[in-house]
Protein backbone atom coordinates (compact mmCIF):
# COMPACT_ATOMS: atom_id res chain seq x y z
CA UNK A 1 0.00 0.00 0.00
CA UNK A 2 1.10 3.73 -0.52
CA UNK A 3 -0.02 6.46 0.97
CA UNK A 4 0.61 10.31 -0.58
CA UNK A 5 -0.67 13.80 1.06
CA UNK A 6 -0.60 17.61 -0.64
CA UNK A 7 -1.69 20.16 1.00
CA UNK A 8 -2.59 22.88 -1.72
CA UNK A 9 -4.06 26.88 -0.97
CA UNK A 10 -8.03 26.98 -1.83
CA UNK A 11 -7.56 28.72 -5.59
CA UNK A 12 -8.46 27.86 -9.40
CA UNK A 13 -4.76 27.75 -10.14
CA UNK A 14 -3.93 24.70 -7.62
CA UNK A 15 -6.16 22.42 -9.98
CA UNK A 16 -2.94 21.97 -12.15
CA UNK A 17 -0.83 21.98 -9.17
CA UNK A 18 -2.67 19.30 -8.14
CA UNK A 19 -3.60 17.61 -11.18
CA UNK A 20 0.34 17.28 -12.05
CA UNK A 21 0.79 15.63 -8.63
CA UNK A 22 -1.49 13.10 -9.18
CA UNK A 23 -0.32 11.64 -12.74
CA UNK A 24 3.13 11.49 -11.13
CA UNK A 25 1.51 9.21 -8.44
CA UNK A 26 0.27 7.05 -11.67
CA UNK A 27 1.24 2.99 -11.70
CA UNK A 28 1.39 0.46 -14.92
CA UNK A 29 -0.64 -1.94 -13.05
CA UNK A 30 -3.47 0.60 -13.40
CA UNK A 31 -5.68 0.35 -16.22
CA UNK A 32 -5.59 3.84 -18.29
CA UNK A 33 -9.34 3.72 -18.66
CA UNK A 34 -9.35 3.70 -14.66
CA UNK A 35 -6.94 6.21 -14.37
CA UNK A 36 -8.61 8.82 -16.95
CA UNK A 37 -11.98 8.00 -14.43
CA UNK A 38 -10.18 8.96 -11.49
CA UNK A 39 -8.40 12.00 -12.57
CA UNK A 40 -11.78 13.51 -13.80
CA UNK A 41 -13.14 12.59 -10.23
CA UNK A 42 -10.08 14.02 -8.37
CA UNK A 43 -10.66 17.50 -10.59
CA UNK A 44 -14.38 17.39 -9.69
CA UNK A 45 -13.30 16.68 -6.02
CA UNK A 46 -11.05 19.31 -5.88
CA UNK A 47 -13.04 22.06 -7.51
CA UNK A 48 -15.87 21.36 -5.31
CA UNK A 49 -13.59 22.28 -2.53
CA UNK A 50 -12.34 25.32 -3.52
CA UNK A 51 -15.46 26.92 -5.39
CA UNK A 52 -17.91 25.57 -2.73
CA UNK A 53 -16.91 24.57 0.46
CA UNK A 54 -14.05 27.50 0.63
CA UNK A 55 -16.12 29.89 -1.28
CA UNK A 56 -16.70 32.21 1.55
CA UNK A 57 -12.98 31.68 3.29
CA UNK A 58 -9.61 33.20 2.55
CA UNK A 59 -7.43 31.71 -0.39
CA UNK A 60 -4.91 30.44 2.09
CA UNK A 61 -7.40 27.58 3.70
CA UNK A 62 -5.58 24.73 2.83
CA UNK A 63 -7.44 21.71 1.26
CA UNK A 64 -5.51 18.76 2.03
CA UNK A 65 -5.42 16.12 -0.51
CA UNK A 66 -4.60 11.95 0.20
CA UNK A 67 -3.94 9.38 -2.14
CA UNK A 68 -3.79 5.25 -1.41
CA UNK A 69 -2.79 2.87 -3.60
CA UNK A 70 -3.63 -0.40 -2.78
CA UNK A 71 -3.65 -4.20 -4.39
CA UNK A 72 -6.40 -3.07 -6.73
CA UNK A 73 -7.81 0.00 -5.15
CA UNK A 74 -7.24 3.67 -5.53
CA UNK A 75 -8.57 5.80 -2.42
CA UNK A 76 -8.82 9.66 -2.09
CA UNK A 77 -9.61 11.88 0.37
CA UNK A 78 -10.27 15.72 0.18
CA UNK A 79 -10.29 17.25 3.40
CA UNK A 80 -12.33 21.00 3.19
CA UNK A 81 -12.95 23.33 6.42
CA UNK A 82 -16.51 24.48 4.75
CA UNK A 83 -19.68 24.35 6.93
CA UNK A 84 -20.30 21.06 5.69
CA UNK A 85 -23.69 19.83 3.80
CA UNK A 86 -25.90 17.09 4.05
CA UNK A 87 -24.22 14.92 1.50
CA UNK A 88 -26.55 12.20 1.25
CA UNK A 89 -29.49 14.34 0.67
CA UNK A 90 -27.83 16.09 -2.27
CA UNK A 91 -26.84 12.34 -3.76
CA UNK A 92 -30.78 11.14 -3.38
CA UNK A 93 -31.92 14.43 -5.25
CA UNK A 94 -29.39 14.26 -8.05
CA UNK A 95 -30.89 13.52 -11.93
CA UNK A 96 -30.01 10.18 -13.17
CA UNK A 97 -28.67 11.87 -16.38
CA UNK A 98 -27.25 15.66 -16.30
CA UNK A 99 -27.48 17.78 -18.96
CA UNK A 100 -23.62 17.75 -21.02
CA UNK A 101 -23.59 21.38 -21.21
CA UNK A 102 -25.12 22.35 -17.78
CA UNK A 103 -23.53 25.46 -15.86
CA UNK A 104 -22.74 23.63 -12.63
CA UNK A 105 -23.64 20.12 -10.84
CA UNK A 106 -22.50 18.18 -13.15
CA UNK A 107 -19.43 17.21 -10.72
CA UNK A 108 -21.38 15.50 -7.92
CA UNK A 109 -23.24 13.27 -11.22
CA UNK A 110 -19.57 12.53 -12.41
CA UNK A 111 -18.64 11.22 -9.14
CA UNK A 112 -21.29 9.54 -8.47
CA UNK A 113 -21.08 7.60 -12.03
CA UNK A 114 -17.24 6.84 -11.71
CA UNK A 115 -16.71 5.96 -7.68
CA UNK A 116 -17.09 2.59 -6.44
CA UNK A 117 -17.91 3.83 -2.57
CA UNK A 118 -18.68 8.10 -2.29
CA UNK A 119 -18.67 9.32 0.92
CA UNK A 120 -18.60 12.51 2.96
CA UNK A 121 -17.98 13.12 6.58
CA UNK A 122 -17.36 15.80 9.45
CA UNK A 123 -14.36 15.14 11.68
CA UNK A 124 -14.36 18.02 14.20
CA UNK A 125 -10.52 18.31 14.45
CA UNK A 126 -10.04 17.84 10.83
CA UNK A 127 -12.70 19.12 8.64
CA UNK A 128 -14.86 17.28 5.79
CA UNK A 129 -13.63 14.58 4.12
CA UNK A 130 -15.17 13.15 0.99
CA UNK A 131 -13.35 9.88 0.14
CA UNK A 132 -13.57 8.55 -3.34
CA UNK A 133 -12.84 4.78 -3.88
CA UNK A 134 -12.02 3.01 -7.17
CA UNK A 135 -11.09 -0.51 -7.50
CA UNK A 136 -9.57 -1.88 -10.89
CA UNK A 137 -8.43 -5.09 -12.12
CA UNK A 138 -4.52 -5.13 -11.98
CA UNK A 139 -3.02 -4.88 -15.01
CA UNK A 140 0.94 -6.36 -16.49
CA UNK A 141 2.74 -3.43 -18.16
CA UNK A 142 2.95 -4.87 -21.20
CA UNK A 143 -0.73 -5.84 -20.99
CA UNK A 144 -1.57 -2.17 -21.92
CA UNK A 145 0.98 -1.56 -24.75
Amino acid sequence: MEHFSLRLESTAQQLDVALGWLNSLYRDEIPYQTWLEFQTAFGEAFDNAVRHAHRSLPMSTPVDLEVVIAEGTIVLKVWDLGPGFDFEAVLANLPEHQEALAESGRGFCILRRVADHLSYCCEPNRGNCLMIMKRYDRMEASAQA
